[in-house]
């Protein structure tokens, strides 16, 4: 993975590189932002970077032997730690904590990647803590996460922040494109993900378009808030569905927002459904647009810490309330 293959994050970028190749490289990095921005991406073009055998001021080779083990997660001097089921787990830290005061094999750098870092339960965190306040000489660690308020105070204060944004639509559809996903249905997701190309790959999928489309359908079509609540309750409660769910229900209020300030329908994530979306505006007002939109900010901000997408539904849905 080189620089030139990251879509996005061109700042981020620059400061990296210049970084690296005027060495005045930090020990511990957070890269935070949104989910599924490219934050894990840099990530690695990063330490490919930093390990490439043939690098030129601009960028990595993304041929040499390093850059190849990079990109396959086979490079000796790079571990990445994800979490295993809910949360990264103290064992997980435990048995990669010691391989780093060994010299590296390849070099010139050991690097730790600590993906979701803030799934780290306490005393994971704690774990980390020692080698993050003394690193052995060489040690790169990079923290990755979209939630770094969960994350303890003397964890984030060690490490140099570098903040992510979210993409703009027509880099999502090109990323899409470019990976082979037809036209329309990229620009589809790409409307709907809000500058996330992860959530937009995972959008795209046929079924999961479907699935999304019929959902607001039914939702706006479901008369009654408790008619609404229960239906959503009967669609189930898988974690990651549920989230999916909320990026569908999060484009809807996008939307009827831009049908109350009377914008172009061009503009909207789905233009199919105007004809319900005005009809509902009519009914709540753009008072109750509002409400909903400020319910999903609270949702957005406080999802990380609790989850419970009925819950968030019940907010987000009491302005449909007939009076």
């Amino acid at each position: 993975m080189r620089f030139r293959d990251v879509v996005g994050h061109r700042s981020v970028i620059e400061v990296l590189r210049q970084m690296a190749i005027r060495d005045h490289l930090g020990h511990a990095w957070l890269f935070h932002g949104p989910e599924g921005v490219g934050k894990r991406t840099v990530a690695m073009a990063f330490l490919s970077f930093l390990v490439c055998r043939n690098r030129t001021e601009e960028d990595s080779c993304g041929e040499c032997l390093s850059c190849r083990q990079v990109d396959q997660g086979l490079f000796p001097d790079i571990e990445v730690l994800v979490p295993d089921g809910v949360f990264l787990k103290i064992e997980q830290v435990r048995n990669a904590m010691p391989r780093l005061y060994f010299p590296p094999v390849v070099g010139p750098v050991k690097g730790l990647v600590l993906d979701d870092a803030h799934r780290l339960k306490i005393e994971a965190a704690n774990a980390a803590l020692k080698t993050l306040e003394e690193p052995p000489p060489g040690v790169i660690f990079i923290l990755v996460t979209s939630a770094p308020d969960l994350l303890p105070r003397t964890v984030v204060s060690r490490c140099f922040p570098v903040a992510f944004g979210r993409l703009s639509t027509d880099e999502v559809r090109s990323l899409l494109v470019a990976r082979g996903i037809p036209g329309e249905t990229a620009q589809v997701a790409a409307l709907v993900a809000r500058g996330s190309p992860g959530s937009a790959m995972r959008l795209a999928q046929a079924e999961d378009l479907a699935e999304g489309e019929d959902l607001l359908r039914a939702l706006l079509d479901v008369p009654h808030v408790t008619a609404r609540f229960q239906w959503f309750e009967g669609l189930g409660r898988g974690r990651e569905q549920n989230l999916a769910r909320m990026v569908w229900i999060e484009s809807l209020v996008r939307d009827l927002l831009r049908v109350a300030l009377g914008l172009p329908e061009s503009e909207c994530a789905h233009p199919d459904l105007i004809r319900p979306m005005q009809a509902l505006v009519d009914r709540i007002g753009i008072d109750g647009v509002l409400e909903m939109a400020e319910a999903l900010l609270a949702w957005d901000r406080d999802w990380a810490y609790s989850p419970s997408v009925p819950l968030a539904l019940q907010r987000l849905l009491q302005p449909l309330s007939p009076p």
